[in-house]
């Protein structure tokens, strides 16, 4: 499968053939976890180098929750992975 890259500063933007969507990366640090409120269905993750809240499903791997608490403790980078540079939606953190 063939892809198109971009890289921009420490955003990667994957293009994936036409049937799939396009895909955002990016290496960011956590600055700020704020916790579930009552019924609410994301975390809210800020990270150090950008101005946006995103969002983390609290019905997401707990791992990506974990890695994200990690980064807020030891102060490393996590990639993060988003479906589009529009949106504010986490779909998965690695290391």
């Amino acid at each position: 499968m063939d892809c198109q890259c971009t890289i921009n500063k420490n955003t990667v933007t994957t293009q994936q053939p036409s049937s799939q969507s396009t895909l955002v990366e990016g290496r960011m640090t956590v600055l700020e976890i704020r916790p579930l409120t009552t019924n609410a269905l994301y975390y809210e993750i800020i990270f150090h180098t950008s101005a946006r809240i995103y969002q983390l499903s609290k019905d997401l791997s707990p791992t990506y929750l974990d890695l994200l608490k990690a980064s807020l403790a030891d102060g490393t980078s996590v990639l993060i992975t988003r479906k589009s540079e529009q949106s504010d939606t986490i779909i998965s953190v690695r290391k």
